[in-house]
Formats: C-alpha cells, structure tokens, sequence
C-alpha cells in the first residue's frame, strides 16, 4: 500500500517538536538540513544524501541501481537522474512511470539489493492501493493517450496568437476594449494550461 508503514521505530531526536514531527509523519528519522535557516533545493538533496546513505547508485524499493550508463537515455531528461544521484527514489519512480517498460528496464542496471531500511513511511506492495490503482489507470491512458490532442494544442495557440494580435492591436488604437479581450484570451490560455490542455 502506500500508507504509512507502522513496522519501523523511528529514531529519536533531542528536540521534542522534532519527535512530534516524527510522530506524525511516519518518516524514520528526521531529514538531515530540515532546520537550517536558508533551504535551497541542492541542500535538501545534499541531506536526502546522507539520509538515504546508498553511496552512488539510485535506490528503488529495497534493490540498488547504477544508472549512469542510462542517463543520456533517460527519456525524461538526464537532469532528474543526475540530480538524485545517490539518493532513494521510490516514490518519484512509481509516480513517473505509469507503465510498466520504466520496470522492465531496472534489471539491466540492478547493482545489489539493500537490507537497510527506507526512511520514507510509503510502501508500494502489489495488492496495495497505488499498484493497484496504477494497474487500473493503465488501460484508461492507452484508451485515451497521455498528452493534448491536436485540437487542443490548436485552441490552445490560438488563444495565444489571439492574446498578441489584440495586444498589438490595443497599443496602436489605444482601445481599453481591446486590452480587456486581450486579458480574457490570456485567462482562457491560463485556464486550459491548469486544466492541463497544454
């Protein structure tokens, strides 16, 4: 399932908000650099790091993998597989790959398997809701594909060329009208963007 595993004690922490965090969320420990003043992504990534203490390789579920031969490959960019380099990416993996070719890929660069525990509190068991939810959605996606339509992507740009021409338009008969169609065109292209057209 990708519950909260209750099986694991958590480490203890000297500050008693910090166990009351730990309590709550059902993560091992707490994360190594949550306390410091200025976060930025790569010191997040840099705790995560030593959290996850699985060397180089990308941790998946409870196997190793050295995907360094796979991340010019990588159809979603080398720069998230460069990224979390040496970190335990489980539940960025299950949530990326819907299908099942991600998976069928991961023993061409399986290293070994790890027998220490995952500090994150999600399991990914078979019978459980997100595999079996993953199973279910599998078959709607291929019925219905993954991205926009050609028509969509064609209301979509026509949005925007739209929103240029009365912006255009607006500045050379200085027209409030116009500026005011060119801001619906652009709430409409916002819209279909959040409501994923793009």
């Amino acid at each position: 399932e990708m519950a909260p595993r209750q099986d694991l004690k958590q480490d203890s922490h000297k500050s008693k908000g910090n166990q009351n965090w730990l309590s709550h969320t059902g993560f091992l420990h707490y994360p190594t650099g949550r306390d410091q003043l200025v976060k930025t992504t790569h010191g997040w990534m840099n705790g995560k790091r030593i959290d996850d203490d699985v060397g180089p390789y990308w941790r998946i579920h409870n196997k190793l993998y050295d995907m360094t031969d796979f991340i010019e490959k990588h159809p979603g960019g080398q720069d998230w597989l460069l990224a979390t380099k040496g970190t335990d990416i489980t539940e960025a993996f299950e949530s990326a790959h819907i299908g099942t070719a991600a998976e069928n890929l991961l023993h061409k660069y399986y290293v070994n398997d790890i027998l220490t525990p995952r500090n994150s509190p999600y399991t990914f068991h078979e019978n459980g809701f997100y595999k079996t939810f993953k199973r279910k959605v599998q078959p709607v996606l291929k019925r219905v594909g993954k991205g926009p339509t050609l028509y969509m992507r064609f209301i979509q740009d026509s949005l925007a060329l739209t929103f240029v021409a009365l912006m255009i338009a607006s500045v050379i008969t200085q027209s409030y009208t116009k500026i005011i169609f060119a801001g619906v065109m652009v709430t409409n292209k916002i819209n279909d963007t959040v409501l994923g057209v793009s």
